[in-house]
């Protein structure tokens, strides 16, 4: 099982799309840890323990806040 934990870090991109306007992107950076399998028979596992970042959802920011 993987646990996710918000690390507070924020950052910002601009994202640009066709025929459209710049549109502002807000991330947030995310500690990963754990392991997962990744086969039905159980053979596979995955352990990380690194930072991601992804695009943030409401709820992300009022906790970086």
């Amino acid at each position: 099982m993987i646990s996710y934990q918000l690390t507070g870090k924020t950052r910002y991109r601009v994202e640009t799309r066709w025929f459209k306007k710049p549109l502002l992107v807000v991330q947030v950076e995310i500690h990963r840890k754990g392991s997962e399998v990744t086969d039905s028979h159980g053979n596979w596992t995955l352990d990380f323990d690194d930072y991601i970042w992804r695009d943030a959802k409401l709820e992300d920011l009022k906790f970086a806040r």
